[in-house]
C-alpha cells in the first residue's frame, strides 16, 4: 500500500503507511530474531521512507486531476507537439530536422533530380503555345514578364526561365519584380520557384524547409516541404508539398496532404492520384495565405499511419 500511494505521488499517506509496516516489523522481531526476511524487509521500508519526496499531491487533486484526464478525448491526450514558428525563419532561425532542399535531396538523388527534371520537360512542352515565342529567347521570356497582362503567360515565362537555368542579374530581377507585383498567387509561386533554382538564397524568394517525415508508408518514405512568402497586404503566403524519398518516384496512392486550422477544423486536401500503369503522383501541394500570428495544422496520412506538424505563421 506504501509503494501504491507513492506512486500516486500521495507521500504522506504512503509515510503514514511505511511506519505501520516498520512498527509491525519491529513487533515480530523480537520472536523472531532469526527471521532474515523480517530483517531485510524492516531495511527496505526504512530505505523507502528515507526516499519519500516532502511535497505531495492531496488525495482530492489527485482525484481531480484522474477524473480531467479520463474524461479528456483520446487525440487530447496526446503530448501536443512543439509549433514550428514560420515567421522566425525569416530571421534564419529554424527548428531541429528542417533543412534546405539541397541538404536532405542532394544532388545525385535520384528521386531529387526526377523531380526537377519532369518539371522542365512539363514546362517546356506548353511554354512556346502559352506566349508564342521561342523557349531559349531569354529577352523575350523577360519581356513577357515585364509587359504581359496575361497571368498564365507570366507564370509560364517565369518557369521558363528557371528552366534555362541561366542566372543573370537581368532574369534575377525580372522574377523578383514578378514576385513582388504580380497578384496571382500561382504566378507568385511560379517565379519564386524559378528563383530558387537560379539562386537558392534568394531572400525574395522566401524561406523553404524540408524534413523528412520519419514514416515508412509501406515501402515508401516521403518528405514535407513548407515554403512561405511575405506579401505586400502583410500577409504570408504558404506552400506545402509531400516528396517521395530515396529511391521512389512517386507517392503513394491515396496518400493524403491536409490542412487544418487552429480549432482543428479540415481546411484544405489533397490527394495522390493512382495513374495509369500503376503509377501515382510526383508530389501533391497545397498553397494557402495567412495573417501573422495564425496557427494551423498539417497532416500527412495513408490509411491508418499519419504525422500531425503543428505551425504559427
Amino acid at each position: 500500500m506504501g509503494d501504491y500511494l507513492a506512486r500516486l505521488e500521495r507521500y504522506e499517506e504512503a509515510r503514514e503507511e511505511y511506519q505501520r509496516a516498520r512498527e509491525a516489523y519491529q513487533c515480530v522481531l523480537p520472536s523472531c530474531p532469526d527471521s532474515s526476511e523480517a530483517q531485510t524487509n524492516q531495511e527496505i521500508i526504512l530505505k523507502k521512507l528515507n526516499e519519500l519526496p516532502k511535497k505531495q499531491k492531496s488525495s482530492e487533486i489527485y482525484r481531480l486531476e484522474r477524473l480531467f484526464e479520463t474524461n479528456l478525448p483520446q487525440d487530447r491526450r496526446t503530448v501536443q507537439k512543439k509549433q514550428i514558428n514560420l515567421s522566425q525563419w525569416f530571421q534564419n532561425i529554424v527548428e531541429e530536422g528542417w533543412q534546405t532542399i539541397e541538404q536532405l535531396f542532394v544532388p545525385e538523388d535520384p528521386c531529387f533530380a526526377y523531380v526537377y527534371a519532369l518539371r522542365g520537360g512539363v514546362i517546356g512542352s506548353s511554354i512556346g503555345s502559352a506566349i508564342g515565342t521561342s523557349v531559349n529567347d531569354i529577352d523575350t521570356l523577360i519581356q513577357v514578364i515585364y509587359t504581359n497582362q496575361d497571368e498564365e503567360s507570366r507564370k509560364q515565362a517565369a518557369l521558363r526561365l528557371g528552366a534555362v537555368g541561366k542566372a543573370t542579374p537581368e532574369v534575377l530581377t525580372a522574377l523578383i519584380h514578378l514576385i513582388q507585383t504580380t497578384q496571382d498567387e500561382e504566378t507568385r509561386w511560379g517565379g519564386a520557384e524559378s528563383l530558387w533554382q537560379l539562386d537558392s538564397e534568394n531572400v525574395a524568394a522566401g524561406i523553404r524547409r524540408v524534413k523528412d517525415l520519419g514514416i515508412q508508408l509501406g515501402k515508401d518514405t516521403v518528405a514535407l516541404m513548407v515554403a512561405v512568402l511575405p506579401k505586400t497586404d502583410q500577409t504570408i503566403a504558404v506552400l506545402l508539398r509531400v516528396y517521395p524519398m530515396g529511391e521512389q518516384r512517386h507517392l503513394p496512392p491515396h496518400l493524403v496532404l491536409i490542412v487544418l486550422d487552429e480549432i482543428g477544423n479540415k481546411f484544405l486536401e489533397v490527394e495522390a492520384r493512382e495513374l495509369a500503369h500503376g503509377l501515382s503522383d510526383h508530389y501533391i501541394q497545397l498553397k494557402f495565405s495567412g495573417l501573422p500570428g495564425e496557427k494551423f495544422s498539417v497532416k500527412v496520412a495513408l490509411g491508418e499511419i499519419e504525422i500531425t506538424e503543428e505551425f504559427v505563421l
